[in-house]
């Protein structure tokens, strides 16, 4: 169950701004190129928000990460190994991805060596969050949309690898629109999780 905040304090929107796909005509783009945008959005915007140090599977020399777009860190009070897949679709995601993730995750050893990571522009499917629930391995279902992460939802195992003292908060602007902040407890406190320069190309 995911844990929240609240009343908060709403911390200045870092000096960071995403090429966005709601800023480009839709109708305009194929399928390929809005899913190739949508994956560097998503990879910056982990990186400058929400104190993921990720690159390309491409830029980190990677071979046989089948399907996977992206490999690095994800900074908590811990640094957890990520490797991760964005999907820029019209339906929420199926459990057939999920569990083509799952099959990515079998080829490392030990097999949670990896939290395994879904961007998902268009949600997830009742069956998807349930299989990822359900499931052996280390697994992230994240929606990401206008530059923020909206949804965040971890199984067992990813509640494991990022550590107990990781919170979600949700922040609202004045237009009612929905982002997710993460925070971290230390004491009787809570701090925002901020981006760290983690070199990420031994992973």
């Amino acid at each position: 169950m995911r844990r929240f905040v609240t009343h908060i304090k709403t911390y200045p929107r870092p000096l960071f701004r995403s090429y966005t796909i709601q800023n480009a005509t839709s109708e305009a783009l194929s399928p390929q190129k809005q899913g190739f945008l949508y994956e560097e959005e998503s990879i910056s915007v982990l990186n400058n928000k929400y104190s993921f140090n990720v690159a390309k599977v491409d830029l980190v020399g990677a071979s046989g990460d089948r399907g996977i777009d992206f490999k690095g860190v994800f900074q908590t009070d811990r640094m957890v190994p990520v490797i991760g897949q964005c999907k820029r679709e019209k339906k929420p995601v199926s459990i057939k991805i999920v569990r083509e993730l799952e099959g990515t995750l079998s080829q490392y050893a030990p097999v949670d060596v990896f939290t395994g990571v879904l961007v998902s522009f268009s949600g997830f499917s009742k069956q998807a969050k349930r299989h990822a629930s359900q499931s052996n391995y280390p697994l992230i279902l994240t929606v990401m949309r206008d530059d923020a992460l909206i949804d965040w939802i971890l199984n067992e195992k990813s509640r494991q690898a990022v550590g107990p003292n990781l919170f979600t908060a949700v922040q609202r602007s004045t237009n009612d629109m929905k982002k997710l902040l993460f925070l971290l407890q230390k004491d009787d406190k809570y701090e925002p999780l901020v981006s760290t320069d983690v070199n990420n190309k031994e992973l």
